[in-house]
């Protein structure tokens, strides 16, 4: 086919695709495609890649895919995500999937180049609206290969010249549940099983597809093995089995599938069942016609059963028609061999079998069973109704059979269809088979539709006669907006959309179900079946075609730390405006986005086209927590920091120069090292550092005073004020406790805390005798030979003198003193002054010692 033909092709592939189209909820995000793109997919005007949706995209999203072709260089072409939809179909500027038109915007994934998967399957996922082509692969699936995948989703696309080297020509499901509708077939290809689809232990259901033109060895267009399947409201058309088993539309291989309301038309094979081969399979098969099919001889086994071959199986049909098909050997309809099948109410006629069977051939015990059926102008060489070989024996009641055939109220009258030659089946108003069919079993529609009875008794064959078989359809659609939106329906599912007002001559008697076109910013009815009753108008007033506005629903919710200010759970009508809210944060915490990536706060949501859940993102404070130092000093760690709020920081230590100190941080704290703990605000601080420093103290004894700054305060390596240590009257000034003798002084160079006494004495005189116990000041009094006066004798041993600086009032340093004898003057020879101050010691008997010992320090 060529690329003009394509949207010819498109317009038959999707008569039924388009009828059906669901408005289906909004996903939890859209991303958008298109040729080319290279944007971030966030809208049509910003379309990126395929590839690039996909590696956005999450389960619950959507990607919409515009028209154009897109040609992948690598296998596989595209992975789907578990539970990411994919749609294709869309001009580019659509807002609503129900805007889609497939036709007249396709989307075409082509596989030209590829020698390997075009697509792989995945649980949940939804590829709706695809042309898919010239997939090629070595393996299985052509075009989609579906392994172990669970509720999976196809609709609305096309395979079309796909081609495996062994089995799925399109489609290979192995251990899979898949959803198929909507599809159309064309001219794909698998070298074993399966031209079309291939099923093995799947779970599949199919309908209102087409299959046309597809090829295999097994099953031309569908091969089904140990699978569940149903297939509803399909056409399978020129599909074949060729150089194999048989099959030419479906292959069944233990298992069995429900066939309804379907139709297999022109399709061949070379060996068994032209259109289906049963094999160890009992399919249910219901109003379905096969017409024209074939098996041919191609084989040392060909030519059995033109329209079906069923082989050691129990199939069961009902409201069936076989007509035209052929059989270049046996069983020109139907060939069966060790088979029970059931047949109820069906028509089988011009069928043909050039050796035996022109409707029916039996071979090894295969026993039917026939009821209220016709079986009339069939034709073959011998037997052209039914033909029983190898203990074969059918079971046939209530049935119109041309040349007769035992059993209970059978006749062999000529039916009278309407037109035979034109395949208008209809009996004609004087049929035999009119009210002469038995009630059991109860079957109560015919091939049509149409209610049985509808005269006093049922009919043979699958169509029930009514005198007159048609009636009118009439359906009103409201509001007036939606009308004028484009609002429509149609019947059945099979034609196009009709508008408000339209009415439909001619409809069969019985149940039509009315479909209403999805249409974008409303819900459209449901479904809705109808009565037709005989040359009657039929009308559906706008109450049941009523559209509604689509109401959306706007959920705003919070997550942790904060909240929604306003109205958070919003009903919005389509293309009105949602109400403001605001994310409110709670302490320490500030709104950053909502879930959709939108930073608007408050936010209002306008122009509502659908419906919307997200969740405002709250994040803690961060806090910069900076430490500076100031002069002396330098701050060790981490001296800037961010911090989330409620944290606590990295500790830090203010480290002095040398010779200096740390005082405080500039906040008044003290702590060092320091780390803030359950931050909740910024902070910068600056460690605060000083020189050392040392007290000088200048003190004198009594006799004398200090001029200048007695107590000065000199920082490391400095130099202290000069003081003078001045005397009194009658006083000298002796010289400093710590032996200095400059006066007046100044301390250079301060490295250390220092306090030194100016020592005075008095001039002349000796010290008074105390009484008593010595203890308590005592002035030491010149004497011009060292000597100093005593009440008593000193008790050789310890007594307290010190020659250092102490504080008036403290215990003097002990110091060892030999014992020493008195001359009996009082006197006793000393070291030195003693300094001015408080001291004790014990004293007791005299010892005499054999002369004056100094003490010792």
């Amino acid at each position: 086919m060529t690329h003009h033909n394509v949207k010819a092709f498109l317009l038959i592939g999707f008569v039924l695709v388009s009828s059906l189209l669901a408005v289906l909820p909004a996903a939890a995000h859209v991303y958008y495609v298109k040729p080319n793109g290279t944007g971030d997919c966030s809208s049509w005007e910003n379309a990126g890649s395929l590839q690039a949706a996909m590696s956005r995209s999450v389960a619950g999203d959507e990607i919409w895919v515009a028209e154009g072709s897109y040609v992948p260089n690598t296998s596989p072409a595209l992975s789907l995500k578990a539970g990411v939809s994919l749609y294709g179909g869309f001009s580019g500027t659509e807002k609503g999937r129900e805007q889609r038109s497939f036709a007249s915007a396709p989307t075409i994934i082509d596989g030209s180049g590829l020698s390997g998967w075009m697509i792989i399957g995945a649980d949940n996922a939804v590829l709706d609206g695809f042309v898919i082509r010239n997939g090629n692969t070595l393996l299985d699936g052509g075009a989609l290969y579906n392994n172990g995948v669970m509720d999976m989703t196809l609709a609305n696309c096309i395979f079309w010249d796909c081609e495996a080297a062994q089995k799925g020509g399109a489609v290979f499901n192995n251990n899979a549940k898949i959803t198929l509708s909507h599809c159309s077939f064309f001219n794909n290809k698998a070298q074993s099983s399966g031209g079309a689809l291939y099923c093995n232990n799947t779970e599949i259901s199919i309908s209102n597809c087409v299959f046309q033109e597809n090829s295999s060895t097994n099953g031309g267009a569908l091969y089904v093995e140990k699978s569940t399947v149903l297939i509803d409201h399909c056409i399978f058309e020129k599909n074949s089995a060729l150089d194999g088993n048989g099959g030419g539309a479906i292959a069944n291989y233990s298992c069995s599938p429900t066939l309804l309301r379907s139709t297999f038309r022109d399709n061949f094979c070379n060996n068994a069942g032209g259109a289906l081969l049963n094999l160890i399979a009992s399919p249910l098969v219901k109003r379905c016609s096969f017409e024209k099919n074939h098996a041919y001889e191609g084989n040392e086994l060909g030519g059995e059963g033109g329209a079906v071959a069923n082989f050691n199986g129990t199939p069961n049909f009902e409201n069936c028609i076989f007509w035209k098909n052929k059989s270049d050997f046996i069983g020109g309809a139907i060939y069966n061999s060790s088979t029970s099948h059931q047949m109820k109410h069906c028509t089988l006629t011009e069928n043909e079998a050039a050796s035996q069977g022109g409707a029916i051939f039996n071979i090894h015990a295969s026993s039917p069973k026939i009821v209220n059926s016709i079986l009339y102008g069939n034709s073959a060489y011998e037997f052209p109704e039914i033909a029983q070989f190898g203990n074969s024996e059918v079971t046939i009641s209530f049935s119109c059979i041309a040349n007769g055939l035992d059993g209970e109220e059978n006749i062999t009258d000529d039916p009278l269809f309407l037109d035979v030659k034109e395949g208008d089946l209809r009996l004609q108003p004087d049929s035999p088979c009119i009210d002469s069919a038995t009630a059991q079993p109860l079957i109560l529609v015919d091939f049509r539709g149409v209610p049985r009875p509808q005269g006093s008794a049922f009919d043979r064959g699958a169509y029930e006669y009514a005198p007159v078989e048609t009636g009118s359809l009439q359906v009103l659609l409201s509001p007036v907006d939606a009308v004028g939106d484009g609002a429509g329906w149609n019947i059945d599912g099979t034609d196009d959309w009709l508008p408000s007002g339209e009415t439909v001559p001619g409809l069969w008697i019985g149940s039509h179900t009315i479909h209403f076109k999805p249409l974008y910013g409303w819900d459209a009815p449901l479904a809705l079946v109808v009565d037709i009753e005989p040359d009657t108008l039929r009308v559906v007033d706008g109450n049941d075609g009523a559209y509604t506005r689509v109401k959306y629903e706007l959920d705003y919710s919070a997550g942790l730390y904060g909240h929604i200010s306003g109205s958070a759970q919003q009903q919005v009508e389509h293309g009105n405006d949602g109400e403001a809210v605001f994310a409110e944060a709670d302490v320490g915490f500030h709104f950053a986005s909502w879930s959709d990536g939108n930073t608007e706060n408050p936010r209002q949501d306008l122009d509502v086209t659908r419906s919307l859940s997200v969740t405002a993102i709250f994040v803690g404070n961060t806090y910069e927590l900076t430490y500076r130092a100031a002069k002396y000093g330098f701050v060790q760690g981490a001296t800037t920091q961010s911090v989330s709020h409620g944290s606590n920081g990295e500790s830090v230590t203010a480290i002095p120069n040398a010779h200096c100190v740390f005082v405080e941080w500039s906040d008044g704290r003290t702590d060092n090292p320091r780390t803030d703990m359950n931050v909740t605000a910024s902070i910068d601080v600056t460690a605060v550092f000083e020189q050392e420093s040392f007290t000088l103290r200048y003190t004198a004894t009594t006799g004398g005073s200090i001029i200048g700054q007695s107590e000065q305060k000199v920082l490391y390596g400095g130099n202290g004020s000069q003081v003078l240590a001045s005397n009194a009257a009658n006083y000298i000034f002796q010289g400093w406790s710590d032996g200095r003798t400059d006066n007046p002084r100044r301390d250079l160079n301060v490295m250390n805390d220092m306090h030194v006494v100016a020592i005075f004495v008095l001039i002349g005189g000796e010290g008074e005798t105390p009484s008593g116990p010595l203890e308590g000041d005592v002035t030491p009094r010149p004497g011009g030979d060292g000597n100093v006066n005593v009440a008593d004798w000193v008790q050789a041993g310890r007594f307290v003198a010190s020659l250092d600086i102490v504080t008036p009032g403290s215990e003097f340093q002990r110091l060892d003193c030999a014992p020493y004898s008195t001359a009996g003057d009082g006197k006793i020879t000393v070291a030195d002054w003693v300094q001015v101050g408080r001291y004790a010691a014990g004293l007791n008997e005299p010892q005499p010692a054999a002369g004056p010992t100094e003490p010792q320090q």
